[in-house]
């Protein structure tokens, strides 16, 4: 699942890319700059889509159990577009932070 961050100065999409990549367990973990990208950056450069998700996830036929963390308005969006690329809603755990609205 593409995590998103924005590139300005100081903030913390500088840890996010030595941190994400495929473990020996095959897990795997993206990074998609949605604000301006440094110099050089090969990387995912806009908001999370349908198609970025089916270029980098593994598709519905394959059961995978799919993590979404994040503000709830990404998370909602996020989830819905797994689901109508065909994801199983049951296989996809999701994690709001941000504020309550209360």
């Amino acid at each position: 699942m593409p995590a998103s961050s924005g590139a300005g100065g100081g903030g913390s999409s500088g840890k996010w890319l030595g941190l994400v990549g495929i473990g020996e367990d095959g897990v795997a973990g993206h990074v998609t700059l949605t604000r301006a990208a440094p110099p050089g950056w090969a990387g995912w450069a806009r908001r999370v889509d349908a198609e970025m998700l089916a270029a980098v996830g593994p598709g519905p036929e394959r059961a995978p159990r799919v993590f979404v963390c994040g503000p709830t308005p990404f998370v909602e969006a996020a989830a819905g577009l797994l689901v109508a690329l065909g994801h199983a809603a049951g296989r996809i755990r999701t994690e709001r932070f941000g504020p309550t609205g209360g």
